[in-house]
């Protein structure tokens, strides 16, 4: 016990020690778990002690007894040497045997038995507990027909066991069913039986409601109850998390293990520690800041499949991370645009999507540029080729896209409307952007700019439409589009769901552009800086 004294306090457990040769303490309450090692030295008398046991257990708990079998030459020695002299009237060792009558005896219904080489066996017993009658209910396909059959025996507010059972399809997912079962209320009640063969030629245990096979599984009442090729087990969940070997590395990234689950967030050694640049045009840069876009925030949580990303990169292990800041070889401060695995200690990068840092700039401001300022730039000049004095509808102004988007369309000398959410990104652009004026603005949380722009355009309309809305804003934003106007999607949301989006819209000469940075990423073309 003393060796285990930290992960008994850790889960608030209380343990008493006693002679189960002797009654049962007043102190000691009714006992969920108790451990017998008569292993250095034999029972007086097993028969009394099993029963002053099971009597200290409560209805349900566990007993588990180590001891050495006789009949076993190398346990019968190890016995001889270790326990003490038997005195008058203690007996030698027994038989597993003579034990299983003995258990029988006590009341006491043995689980498991686990036996060394050297004759050392573990019995694992329990006290049984009163049980209702059972409720079976067969689990035996994937159309998942019984959900609806468990969901109303689960409503009944009654306390009889429910045992679901997979006899003959392995693969119900009924192991992780009864796992978030037994977290809901009334989960206490649920139980499994599962067979599992690993071998097309082992047999399938009779689980008939007469047959002596499930009897012993009910007896012993456990939750999980899996047969594997002629053996009964269990399945249990351990995090390996803690276990995972870890090794000093220069080269990293940073990834989600179990998509979805942000707990399982890891360092990654990373591959390129087995890399040496042979190509002159790509560089392998060290990583100082590197920025967490809402990309990375929707594919971390789960709320972004990876199948929406375009490219090879979709069937990556990790997608994390695409702007950083940082060094070259050199030395040479640098900012730049990777594919993925851009949440590191090293990136491997082409030139193309390699930029110098302004002396003005810290790397820390520096790491937020990449990504925001190519995509407006690749939206407005290569794709929609915007000319001096064209008119522009950028949308969410306030975001990191729709300042670079702003920034470049004041430089053209166009004229800009954007929309925004608050009040106070109203005002910050103002102040950011003087050039705006009062007319400039329009509310992003309803269709309401789509009269707006039009009002102030004279039913004309905008030449271009820098868009990330989604669904009845996304068609409002075609709307606004002038005749030969270019509308810029750089939402995911309508594109991944393919949404309608109708014909009528380009009979006013109108193109229709998916910004899609990852695709760029993914396949650089030599000719992507080029504008108008």
């Amino acid at each position: 016990l003393e060796a285990a004294q930290a992960t008994l306090q850790e889960y608030d457990l209380a343990q008493e020690q006693w002679d189960p040769a002797g009654p049962v303490p007043s102190s000691l309450g009714p006992a969920d778990l108790l451990v017998c090692n008569c292993a250095v030295a034999t029972l007086r008398d097993p028969a009394t002690a099993l029963s002053n046991m099971a009597a200290a257990l409560k209805e349900g708990g566990f007993l588990l007894l180590h001891t050495l079998l006789r009949g076993h030459p190398l346990g019968e020695t190890v016995a001889f040497l270790t326990c003490p002299e038997p005195q008058r009237g203690q007996q030698s060792l027994l038989s597993q045997d003579e034990w299983e009558g003995l258990f029988a005896q006590a009341s006491l219904h043995l689980v498991a038995l686990k036996r060394s080489f050297y004759g050392s066996a573990l019995f694992l017993c329990r006290r049984p507990a009163p049980q209702d009658s059972p409720i079976f209910l067969p689990v035996e396909d994937t159309s998942f027909r019984w959900v609806d059959s468990l969901k109303n025996v689960l409503a009944d507010n009654t306390s009889r066991p429910v045992w679901l059972t997979a006899v003959s399809c392995p693969t119900s997912g009924v192991v992780g069913m009864v796992n978030c079962l037994r977290r809901e209320p009334g989960g206490q009640r649920v139980r499994c039986i599962l067979v599992s063969n690993l071998s097309s030629t082992s047999p399938t245990p009779k689980m008939d409601p007469g047959s002596s096979e499930l009897q012993k599984v009910l007896q012993g009442d456990l939750v999980m109850n899996v047969y594997r090729d002629g053996a009964w087990g269990a399945f249990r969940h351990f995090p390996l998390g803690h276990g995972l070997p870890e090794e000093e590395t220069e080269h990293a990234f940073v990834n989600v293990l179990t998509r979805g689950d942000l707990s399982s967030i890891r360092w990654v050694c990373s591959p390129l520690r087995h890399t040496q640049p042979t190509d002159p045009s790509m560089h392998l840069c060290t990583v100082n800041y590197a920025s967490l876009n809402f990309r990375d925030i929707m594919l971390a949580t789960g709320k972004l499949s990876p199948d929406a990303i375009p490219g090879k990169w979709s069937s990556r292990d990790c997608m994390l991370g695409m702007e950083f800041s940082g060094r070259d070889a050199s030395g040479k401060r640098v900012m730049g645009l990777v594919p993925a695995e851009g949440l590191a200690t090293s990136v491997l990068l082409s030139e193309d999507f390699l930029w110098d840092v302004p002396s003005s700039w810290t790397l820390e401001e520096a790491a937020s540029v990449p990504v925001v300022y190519t995509t407006a730039y690749y939206s407005l000049i290569v794709r929609g080729r915007m000319q001096r004095g064209e008119t522009v509808l950028i949308h969410s102004g306030s975001g990191g896209v729709g300042q670079a988007a702003i920034a470049i369309a004041l430089s053209l000398g166009c004229r800009v409307f954007t929309t925004v959410g608050s009040a106070e990104k109203r005002a910050y652009l103002q102040a950011r952007f003087p050039q705006l004026s009062e007319t400039s603005f329009a509310n992003s949380r309803d269709t309401s700019f789509e009269q707006h722009v039009l009002r102030h355009t004279a039913g004309k309309g905008v030449d271009l439409v820098l868009n990330s809305l989604a669904e009845e804003k996304l068609q409002a934003s075609v709307r606004c589009l002038a005749v030969h106007g270019r509308f810029l999607e750089i939402g995911k949301f309508d594109l991944s769901n393919n949404h309608q989006l109708g014909m009528a819209v380009f009979l006013k000469n109108v193109t229709f552009h998916g910004i899609l940075l990852d695709s760029l990423l993914d396949d650089v073309s030599s000719g992507w800086r080029g504008g108008g």
